[in-house]
């Protein structure tokens, strides 16, 4: 019978990797927006303010969708493959998530900075998938 389970974390493990790039993004936008106000306490209504507000979630949900659809349609497909020929490793998957972020992106919208930046997701999103999914534990029971 199919066990269920690895596809399961496997899938978990795309979206919280996925969210984890956006979620910096994020940050990172915030705290470049309003850096002149972060330690002003009256300024902390409006960073407040922009965190909750549309163009903050606009921003999270893009990168996050356009992170989890490669993903999972490429990842994951990707991951069984290397795990079917044993390479289970870190840096085998980081290195594919780097080469898949900056394909995925030179794809969609052909630029090249765009390419370094969707890399650096990849990176990230990529890592933060293989630490919750660790497929290097899989490998003992795949061996025949």
């Amino acid at each position: 019978m199919f066990d269920r389970w690895p596809l399961i974390k496997s899938l978990g493990a795309c979206i919280i990797g996925a969210g984890t790039p956006a979620f910096i993004f994020l940050l990172i936008l915030i705290l470049s927006v309003f850096i002149d106000g972060i330690g002003n306490p009256e300024k902390l209504s409006s960073i407040l303010t922009y965190f909750s507000s549309f163009s903050a979630f606009f921003a999270f949900t893009y990168i996050f969708v356009c992170t989890l659809l490669p993903m999972i349609f490429i990842g994951l497909p990707v991951q069984a493959l290397l795990q079917k020929y044993h390479q289970t490793g870190y840096w085998v998957h980081a290195i594919c998530s780097v080469v898949g972020g900056a394909l995925a992106s030179l794809f969609l919208f052909p630029s090249l900075p765009l390419a370094g930046f969707c890399a650096a997701i990849g990176f990230t999103a990529g890592s933060v998938a293989w630490l919750i999914r660790r497929p290097d534990r899989d490998v003992a029971k795949a061996l025949p």
